[in-house]
């Protein structure tokens, strides 16, 4: 939006793509439509966006051929396109519908932007009618009314696949842009206080809870205590309210209680609650159960005198393979997310699925996702003997351990 020298440029375009490409894959395609649109602007000059292509083609070659990750990478990432596909409108609707203020408020500034600068908009027209050209076509777009159109449907993608955490706030460049811009070409005043009030609109709503959002969380903080941990290293840096220490405990024993109930709740395929996964004292449950099973594991080990090398989680995340320094199976999803993100297992998936050495299945409570995990990887675990870890843990041991005792 506002560098001018062309070194600085090049630069900022092509580390953040190449940032973006590895980070999140939506996020770069958002990038793109918004550099795609700078170029017909003419804020990228051609020749630029060629370096910048060539540059970012140079980083990917290095790393393909050091490491052979982006084609893998690539190849994964179809794949979840393939997955997805049919998918995208509805997100397109929850994306608008969660930031509709921003949105609607977003819209209605392009309009007020357009009708201020009407005038000059038909003249830049009839340029391009006139002249026909590159330069003319990047005048008529260059503007901040397009800007904020342009940003305005990349961001919308963006939060198909990122659910309002993102909060819409890249547009916020554009909308300094429109009021540096302002008294240049507006038709009158009352054009100005239109536009600035729907700038307003949308920039203050996200800034005023980002702000509130964070005092609550820093005061609150003041009350918090720390999470009691032996194995969670950075990972269980984590504080929070005592009460919600109190209820994860109590619900950790619900969970062992009453398991069969909460099978029949996954054999559904139904979650407890709706927002479970967002619930803290699930989060701080998950961490505290994921603790004690590294003692359960450290203790299965030592009374059987073996070490498990190979750790696979059914679950939608694998943090025991770091947290033990132990190794991960191989071509297993990460974010496994069996209703959008893990694909059927092909041959390769399964083999490496039956070596690893044993797989651990969250109990506290059962879901219908890790359900779904034990079903797609079952080929893979056939051979393996469930026993139960301890109360919230299930694990699957290879039949290498064939004597082990539990």
């Amino acid at each position: 939006m506002f560098t001018r020298h062309r070194g600085v440029l090049v630069s900022l375009i092509t580390l953040s793509m190449f940032v973006l490409f590895f980070w999140k894959i939506t996020g770069f395609l958002a990038a793109g439509l918004i550099c795609a649109f700078a170029l017909l602007a003419g804020r990228v000059r051609l020749r630029d966006a060629a370096l910048v292509a060539v540059l970012f083609g140079i980083l990917l070659a290095l790393i393909e051929v050091s490491t052979g990750i982006v084609t893998s990478y690539i190849a994964d990432v179809l794949t979840l396109v393939r997955m997805n596909s049919g998918t995208l409108l509805p997100r397109v609707a929850q994306a608008l519908s969660i930031n509709f203020g921003i949105a609607a408020a977003l819209g209605l500034l392009i309009v007020a932007l357009l009708i201020a600068g009407r005038s000059e908009l038909r003249r830049a027209f009839a340029d391009v009618l006139h002249q026909r050209s590159t330069t003319s076509v990047a005048a008529f777009l260059d503007r901040p009314a397009f800007w904020l159109a342009a940003i305005t449907v990349a961001g919308v993608f963006f939060e198909t696949q990122n659910t309002a955490s993102q909060a819409m706030i890249f547009v916020w460049p554009a909308l300094v842009g429109a009021l540096l811009t302002l008294p240049a070409w507006t038709a009158g005043s009352r054009s100005v206080i239109v536009i600035a009030t729907l700038v307003g609109a949308v920039y203050l709503p996200p800034a005023v809870s980002i702000i509130e959002r964070a005092a609550r969380a820093y005061v609150g903080g003041l009350r918090y205590v720390p999470l009691e941990h032996a194995n969670l290293k950075t990972l269980g840096a984590v504080t929070t309210r005592p009460s919600v220490l109190t209820r994860s405990a109590v619900m950790t024993e619900v969970y062992t209680r009453h398991r069969s109930a909460y099978e029949n709740i996954a054999a559904l395929d139904e979650l407890p609650g709706s927002a479970l996964y967002s619930d803290f004292d699930f989060q701080i449950a998950y961490l505290q159960t994921v603790d004690r099973a590294i003692d359960s594991l450290h203790a299965l080990e030592a009374k059987n005198g073996l070490r498990f090398n190979t750790i696979m989680s059914l679950n939608f995340t694998n943090p025991f393979s770091w947290l033990m320094d132990r190794e991960a199976p191989l071509h297993v999803t990460v974010g496994a997310d069996p209703f959008r993100a893990v694909p059927t297992p092909d041959s390769d998936v399964q083999r490496a699925v039956s070596a690893v050495d044993i797989a651990l299945m969250p109990t506290c409570p059962p879901t219908n996702a890790n359900s779904r995990l034990l079903a797609l990887y079952s080929d893979g675990l056939a051979n393996h003997r469930r026993i139960k870890l301890d109360e919230c843990y299930d694990a699957f041991v290879s039949p290498k351990f064939e004597t082990l005792n539990q």
